[in-house]
């Protein structure tokens, strides 16, 4: 065999060997960037909806809070709204909103829990969307969010205390995600 065909042998080999090299080590840094990329969608999701929640156990704590200063009778926090004739709180779902810089919870006909992976489209009143750069509940006249919201009276105890849960879900590919946040409120007066 000639020093030629030995020489061309050994480029082919390299050249193969090199361009494999090359092939996994781009299949490597594009499987690396797109679990950078979906860890870093499921972080920021995880930080919204916990954010979401956040805000609904503020909105509870606002409207006990506010009734404190308009009722005068000690068993009027857990009102829904202002209106003296509201319902207390019962063992029921609710959305809140926001009017008048003040938080408002409203009582939903849809008595079901917020379950995501069982869908019904009266689950839509709990969406949350997109205005002015804000999160409101529905019906939605911005962009729809991903995110749906509901809060729920556990537990009653008029005089004394509440149990309630405020539980934030969102589809994330085939998967349904949420973040559940159950807390006390008392009646200090």
């Amino acid at each position: 065999m000639s020093i030629k065909k030995q020489k061309s042998g050994i480029i082919l080999t390299e050249t193969l060997v090199s361009l494999a090299m090359l092939i996994t080590a781009t299949l490597v840094l594009s499987t690396i960037i797109t679990n950078a990329v979906s860890t870093t969608k499921l972080s920021r999701d995880y930080m919204l909806g916990q954010n979401l929640a956040t805000e609904g156990v503020e909105a509870v704590k606002n409207r006990r809070n506010t009734n404190w200063l308009l009722f005068t009778d000690p068993n009027d926090w857990l009102y829904l709204s202002a209106a003296h004739s509201s319902q207390v709180i019962a063992d029921t779902n609710y959305i809140t909103k926001l009017e008048n810089d003040k938080w408002i919870l409203y009582e939903d006909p849809f008595q079901g829990d917020l379950d995501l992976d069982n869908y019904n489209p009266a689950m839509e009143a709990y969406r949350l969307c997109i205005l002015n750069g804000a999160y409101e509940p529905g019906p939605c006249t911005g962009t729809e969010s991903a995110f749906y919201r509901s809060m729920k009276a556990i537990s009653l105890d008029p005089g004394v205390s509440a149990v309630f849960q405020v539980k934030v879900e969102w589809r994330d590919g085939a998967r349904t995600r949420d973040i559940i946040r159950k807390f006390t409120l008392h009646n200090f007066i």
